[in-house]
């Protein structure tokens, strides 16, 4: 079967582009915990790295978009779901002893696995009330152009709570993926991809472009350039969150928009199949990064705990860094690889 008809190749590109920061960002935080790049990686990859990775800051936001959009185009059932729930338990539970302390054996944060976990419950629940879906999303995504976190964090006097709710940044690390007002990422692009698969019309029209609206794409896109690179300044260790997660929405939507467009221009049936014509392009859609991307996600945070006992050596060596942080990319397609082969030995043999 030809890919193009199993996915959009612009998507897993966008995806692997974002998650090469997201990685960066992960494994310099997780080893040296330390808002700037770490002493003797100055001249090394990562130092040339961290000026891309500087300016794909907002690159969590890309892989929720992502995510819940093709979420919505999956149509899964309630048991994929359920499925997925516990990959997200998993996912939690890895990440707390990832950054759990010496003397410690898990570490509870609010974070990404936590925000997932709400979101999917939320939808699971929803999904069967299209209306009342509806409803939600454009309750909610009003949201994301509203400091929420200034009006509700004086309010709140639990630390779980307010790290929960709007982001804790009274704390090292902290302030990560609250639920206000990113629950509106999910809810409003899980929509979104429901109503692609849904309405033939729709999919009809994404297919291609337009002359007028490619004359709105301009106008939008030129109109966010001010803003380019408002993310860069980020803070690279405990810092991150409560940079990223509190832009000005000016900012947050100067950057969103180039990450819908780019989603926009992947449903073009055109750019879909040229890219399938493009053996590199081809190569990203086989990636496990791209078809088991959950998967990928969780053996990547695996790879970087291993990473952190070598601590004293890459102080002394960016070379070793560097090689560590390279080799995190293939160590988890092959431990992804791996693990769905055994996966499908196992169901086969439980079938016989």
């Amino acid at each position: 079967m030809n890919i193009t008809s199993q996915r959009f190749i612009g998507i897993d590109i966008l995806r692997l582009f974002s998650i090469v920061a997201i990685v960066h960002f992960h494994a310099h935080e997780t080893t040296f915990f330390l808002d700037h790049l770490a002493p003797g990686l100055t001249y090394s990859l990562n130092a040339v790295l961290e000026h891309y990775s500087r300016f794909m800051a907002f690159s969590g936001f890309t892989i929720i978009v992502l995510t819940f959009f093709l979420t919505g185009l999956s149509n899964s059932s309630e048991k994929q779901t359920l499925k997925l729930l516990a990959l997200l338990w998993l996912g939690f539970l890895a990440l707390a002893l990832v950054e759990a302390e010496a003397d410690q054996i898990f570490y509870f944060e609010w974070d990404i696995y936590p925000f997932l976990l709400v979101s999917f419950t939320v939808i699971f629940f929803l999904r069967h009330k299209p209306r009342f879906f509806l409803l939600v999303a454009l309750l909610l995504t009003p949201l994301l152009f509203l400091p929420v976190w200034q009006w509700l964090e004086p309010t709140l006097s639990s630390d779980f709570l307010r790290a929960m709710l709007v982001g804790d940044c009274n704390k090292p690390g902290g302030g990560g993926w609250p639920i206000l007002p990113w629950i509106s990422l999910p809810v409003l692009f899980y929509s979104v991809g429901r109503h692609y698969t849904k309405s033939q019309h729709f999919r009809d029209f994404m297919s291609k472009l337009r002359p007028a609206e490619i004359t709105i794409w301009v106008i939008l896109l030129a109109f966010s350039i001010p803003w380019l690179g408002a993310f860069y300044p980020v803070p690279i260790g405990p810092g991150f969150n409560c940079f990223v997660h509190r832009r000005p929405s000016i900012e947050l939507w100067s950057h969103l928009i180039w990450i819908i467009f780019f989603t926009r221009i992947s449903l073009c049936s055109s750019i879909n199949q040229w890219l399938g014509r493009q053996p590199w392009a081809i190569f990203i859609a086989r990636m496990h990064w791209s078809r088991h991307f959950g998967v990928c996600y969780l053996l990547h945070f695996l790879w970087i705990a291993c990473g952190t006992l070598l601590t004293p050596l890459f102080l002394k060596s960016p070379l070793a860094y560097d090689l560590m942080f390279i080799s995190i990319f293939p160590a988890t397609e092959f431990t992804s690889r791996i693990f769905f082969a055994i996966w499908r030995t196992f169901k086969r043999s439980a079938q016989r």
